[in-house]
This record gives C-alpha cells, structure tokens and sequence, in this order.
C-alpha cells in the first residue's frame, strides 16, 4: 500500500480571499503573540538544538561542545572568552548564559544576523529569545527567523516587524520591540500559535534589521540569548508543509516533507474519492523536504481550473 500525505484542501472561498488580498496562502504568520517565561538564566528552557546537553564551552573565541557544524555572523563572530577581548561576542546568543559582561552579543549596527547548520534536518517546533539587560533600545524591533537548507536561499519562518517611526535614537528607549525589560526570555510557538509548522531545514538564521531605539538601521543592535527546539526530520510526519497559491495567474507550488533518494506522486481530486489525476508523477526527492515545482522553476498551472474546490495529496512511490 502506498503511503500518502493527508489531503490538502483548498475551497474556492479560500482562493478568493488571496485574490483579495484577505489572507495569504503562504505558511508564514507575522504576528506578536508570544509568551513571557521570565528573566534571567533560570528562565531558560535548556538542552536546546545548539547544545542539547547545555555543557558549552566558552572559554575561548571559537568555543567547543556545541551542536553545529558551523555557525557564521556578519558582525563579532566569536565567543566572548570570560571577558576577555574580543568583547560581547554574536556565538554568545547560544552560551547559556543571561548578564552584562559576557553573557550577551553588543554592539553590530543594523542589518546583522547569526547562522548556525546543524548535521541533520530539524522541523522548528518553538524558540525563545532572550533581550540584553542594559540597552533595551538594543534590542531588535524588526526581527525575522529564517530557515534553509543550503545556507544561500532562507525562507522566514517567524517574522516580527513592528518599527518606530518616532524612536528618539536613544539605547535606553524600548520602542516597539517585544521585550518590555532586560534579560527577559521570550517563547515564541509553532503549530500555528505564533507561526505555521515550517518544513525541515539544516540552517537557522536570526536576523534583525533595526534596533528599538532607533528609526531603521540606525544604532547598534544587542540581545542576550537565542534557544532553538525542533525535530529531526527523520521524525517529521509525512505531510503537506506548505501550500502557495498565486490568484493572479492561477498558479501553486506545494511542499511536503520527504525522504532523500525517493520519488513522488502529486496527485489531485475534486471529491476526495478519485485520485487518478496527477500533475507530477516522478518528483524527485530533494532531501527532507521537497518543494513541487522546485523553485527555481515556474509554479504549476491549477489542474481544475474553475472548480469550486481541489484537494491535494502526495504519494511516495
């Protein structure tokens, strides 16, 4: 018996809407919810992708005991090591620990972002970050969490976009940034709390794009801690990820996550009863999840156009 994905549905009410401009197909939710976990180290949840066994070493610029296969910032790249220079380092986002010496990232101007490539896939179930504890006009009020799975081409996972346009130019000034203290952990959730379940990826990035206390770019950006959890991909339920859907011309892309070596079938259905018709029957797998058309080709052509609904499946061949 084949395995298949559950359906994927998309009434025509729905494809209104994004011709609208009401909602979006898209798996991405800008949005604010979020929870407070409280201040400092102990409001930490631990043991997370970066170093699930929370014995990171970093005692020196490069550290060591960390997850990663790599990890690249564009701005202070390196472990503060006790104190000593070089000082407030980006690889201190992921030490464990909360303070003001050298438990925190200072100062990079605007844009400035952190990558960490793990060895394998992992779907991101929820992260928290954690603000600086001197500056609150540091920390980001334009932020993203992104994804990849080549370390060239990021999706956004989680997006927070809320920008002063009054901010006074003044690090001590809060703006419109989540965070209303210093040292303050914030969790933000999957499954559709704070953002859709992304597909699997190798990369994250954090990248921030303006710091509370300033209008766009300007100032220097700080936070103090960033905790990623997820599952492997391995792990990752055989399901449709993500369903983008263009009501101009009448166009979708799906992805779903997969399995490398394997092929598959993408097949449709206007009662849920047939599935003879399909608008792929050979997609190769292209890792831990698969994006059909790939994206560097042309989305596919709604097979029922003018249907008052289409489902979608996928089949592992």
């Amino acid at each position: 018996m084949k395995k298949t994905t559950p359906p994927k549905y998309l009434p025509k009410r729905f494809l209104s809407l994004c011709a609208s401009g009401l909602i979006s197909a898209s798996a991405i939710i800008t949005g604010y919810s979020s929870e407070v976990l409280g201040t400092g180290a102990g409001s930490l949840l631990g043991g997370d992708l970066t170093d699930p066994e929370n014995d990171l070493i970093d005692t020196e610029p490069g550290g060591s005991n960390f997850n990663w296969v790599s990890i690249t910032s564009t701005g202070n790249a390196y472990f503060d090591a006790d104190g000593l220079a070089p000082r407030q380092g980006a690889f201190d986002v992921f030490d464990n620990k909360v303070n003001n010496t050298e438990g925190k990232f200072c100062c990079t101007p605007a844009p400035w972002s952190v990558s960490v490539e793990f060895a394998e896939g992992y779907v991101l179930t929820h992260f928290t970050v954690t603000s600086n504890t001197d500056s609150i006009g540091r920390n980001p009020d334009v932020w993203r969490v992104q994804g990849s799975n080549d370390g060239v081409d990021w999706a956004d996972i989680y997006v927070f976009d809320d920008d002063d346009a009054g901010a006074p130019g003044n690090r001590l000034y809060r703006g419109n940034s989540p965070w209303t203290t210093g040292d303050q952990v914030i969790r933000w959730n999957g499954d559709g709390d704070d953002f859709e379940t992304p597909p699997s990826y190798k990369w994250f990035r954090f990248q921030a794009d303006s710091a509370a206390g300033w209008v766009g770019t300007g100032g220097n950006l700080s936070l103090a801690e960033i905790e990623y959890f997820g599952t492997p991909a391995s792990s990752a339920p055989f399901e449709i990820t993500d369903f983008v859907y263009n009501a101009g011309d009448d166009t979708l892309r799906l992805t779903w996550n997969s399995k490398p070596g394997k092929t598959y079938t993408v097949r449709y259905s206007n009662d849920l009863k047939s599935w003879d018709s399909d608008i792929g029957d050979s997609v190769l797998s292209e890792g831990e999840s698969t994006t059909f058309p790939p994206v560097n080709q042309p989305p596919a052509a709604n097979p029922l156009e003018g249907t008052p609904r289409i489902y979608f499946r996928i089949e592992e061949n």
